[in-house]
């Protein structure tokens, strides 16, 4: 019987939560992560400015119920308490290492702490990883000959110097399904924050359709919606059902920017409504 594997050890973080080999110091046993990850992970990445109800809510929301988290969060001194809430949210995890979930939900609060580095390098390999720049998102992925033929069909380009897929903004929505359909997770990682989308035959209709209509290189998509504050901006070609359906919803037409204008909290039935009025056309979400 090895110390990695006795009984007693599995009671406590045994692994690095970054790079997964055994913890063999009583601090590193504490942190739940490695002397050399310490160095090169946590290194001037703490911030300052955080909102500890939030975080604390957050744990709440992701089923992290511990008081010594909170503890921690409701520390004086904003930056000893980050650097407490962080060490235990380290902790968690490598006590946790092989529940992808639970690994995912840290990260998503380091994130809050402003550990964002700290949360994606805690994601690793173990989730898809998107990240969204003022004109690109970029893909963090393992290796996928699926994700690869169908990355270039959304306008991706494979960065060499920061092992990224580069998409154009606007395709992120379509990079998101992708990621989803070509891993087949239910748990993708955004700007280190992790939301979950099920499969159903609905989504996967919705993704075929837009790579049926993507491998038509002189189609693009003739129907746009961009969220602008509390609206939804709706471009698309004159339809009668959808014009009263609108109106339903509480759209207005905008002459100047010839869009229909609808409220925000209306965007599940939109689009329903506009995946039954355009059936097969490919609708852009930006």
């Amino acid at each position: 019987m090895s110390y990695e594997t006795a009984p007693v050890t599995r009671l406590v973080a045994t692994h690095c939560c970054m790079c997964g080999k055994p913890l063999c110091d009583a601090k590193s046993l504490e942190l739940g992560i490695g002397p050399i990850c310490r160095k090169t992970v946590l290194k001037d990445n703490l911030v300052v400015s955080f909102d500890a109800q939030s975080v604390i809510m957050k744990a709440l929301e992701l089923g992290i119920d511990d008081a010594r988290l909170t503890d921690r969060l409701l520390g004086e001194d904003q930056a000893e308490a980050a650097r407490k809430a962080a060490n235990w949210l380290l902790y968690y995890a490598s006590a946790n290492i092989e529940d992808v979930g639970t690994v995912c939900k840290v990260a998503h609060l380091l994130g809050l702490l402003g550990l964002k580095a700290v949360a994606k390098k805690l994601i690793g390999d173990r989730i898809p990883y998107l990240e969204t720049e003022a004109k690109v998102v970029r893909a963090s992925v393992s290796y996928s000959e699926v994700f690869n033929g169908y990355a270039r069909k959304i306008g991706g380009s494979f960065d060499r110097a920061t092992k990224t897929w580069v998409f154009p903004v606007e395709n992120r929505s379509l990079v998101v399904q992708t990621l989803h359909m070509a891993y087949e997770a239910k748990l993708v990682g955004v700007d280190a924050e992790v939301f979950s989308a099920d499969l159903t035959a609905e989504f996967q209709q919705d993704w075929q359709v837009a790579m049926i209509a993507l491998s038509q290189p002189s189609k693009k998509a003739s129907i746009r919606v961009v969220k602008a504050g509390d609206l939804l901006k709706v471009s698309s070609p004159f339809n009668q059902e959808f014009i009263a359906a609108a109106k339903d919803l509480g759209g207005r037409w905008g002459a100047a920017e010839k869009t229909w204008n609808i409220p925000s909290k209306n965007g599940e039935l939109l689009k329903n409504v506009l995946r039954n009025c355009y059936k097969s056309e490919l609708i852009q979400y930006v």
